[in-house]
């Protein structure tokens, strides 16, 4: 940080103290940049501005410790300017203050966010992961919200709270700094299933059957392509889906059952399974669901299939005693 810094202002130890008393990190392009150099990689651009976020928080903060901050660029050059808050930035939401300052091609934005924690909002609020990061003033190490996709110079989108054009227009920038867009990562309830035992030889020969593009895909094929994709596995059967496309349809088909039951959801395959077991479709822990048959339940217009289901990772499914 302190070569970034280097072209600010003169003192480091003095900007580090001032960022330390105001509980405040540097964010976006300045801090992704400084995390690929201190990564080893190049970031494929030189960034001219530094983004100070603040929290006030309940208690407020200390307009001393921002007044600090304003000096001490100040006395390295840098004036006001109203760029920042006239580009419409200050809509992002629980902002309080932004002061914008300038001295040729560099820029300071210091941004008082209404938070009690600023790197938390700054993960709800800012649109493209890679921007998601930021340096820690105690450990004077750069921090990124996706480390296994930055690295690799991977982004994806997260919020918009600029529009989309705004975000649009951002994705191109980084795209042409040499950044690839990619599908953002299906959410977790405790650890990612990493999938490394697809390669596992009882997979061989075992093919999925995409009901909703009608075709048969190998289930090793189909797993690698996307962690969005998983597969059904009832009776002696593997069935393919898009895990955002199966909990979308099971939604639309939810069916009270009784009391005692309660309701359930119903996939494309008429089983039905409850709430509980839905859920645990939508992460990324789990890329194998089999389907337990349990019982029929008559309701006012039919018959009803309950299941239970059970949910593995490709590696616990492989020391189930399931039949592959």
């Amino acid at each position: 940080m302190d070569a970034i810094v280097s072209e600010y202002v003169a003192d480091f130890e003095e900007f580090k103290t001032l960022i330390g008393n105001a509980s405040a990190i540097v964010a976006g392009s300045s801090a992704l940049a400084g995390y690929l150099i201190q990564e080893g990689i190049a970031p494929g651009f030189s960034p001219t501005d530094i983004d100070i976020f603040i929290p006030s928080g309940v208690y407020g903060v200390d307009s001393r410790d921002v007044q600090n901050l304003v000096d001490i660029f100040a006395e390295s050059g840098f004036t006001e300017s109203d760029k920042f808050t006239r580009e419409g930035y200050d809509k992002i939401g629980q902002i309080d203050t932004i002061i914008s300052m300038v001295n040729g091609y560099m820029e300071i934005q210091i941004i008082v966010v209404n938070c009690g924690n600023i790197i938390e909002y700054i993960k709800r609020n800012f649109d493209i992961s890679v921007c998601i990061s930021w340096w820690d003033y105690k450990t004077n190490r750069f921090e990124t919200m996706a480390p296994e996709f930055t690295r690799l110079k991977q982004m994806y989108t997260v919020a918009i709270p600029h529009g989309v054009d705004k975000r649009d227009e951002r994705i191109q920038k980084y795209i042409k700094r040499g950044f690839t867009l990619v599908e953002p990562p299906c959410p977790i309830k405790r650890k990612r299933d990493a999938r490394q035992e697809l390669s596992s030889d009882a997979f061989v020969g075992v093919i999925a059957s995409d009901i909703i593009q009608m075709e048969d895909i190998p289930l090793t094929t189909f797993l690698n392509a996307s962690e969005y994709n998983i597969v059904l596995k009832a009776g002696e059967k593997f069935y393919a889906f898009d895990r955002r496309f199966l909990t979308n349809y099971m939604m639309k088909k939810k069916t009270y059952i009784n009391d005692a039951v309660g309701s359930v959801y119903e996939t494309p395959l008429n089983q039905c399974i409850k709430l509980i077991g839905l859920k645990k479709i939508k992460y990324a822990d789990y890329s194998i669901y089999e389907l337990i048959p349990q019982r029929s339940e008559a309701i006012y217009n039919g018959v009803k299939s309950l299941f239970s289901i059970n949910c593995y990772s490709v590696g616990d499914f492989l020391q189930q005693s399931c039949t592959v």
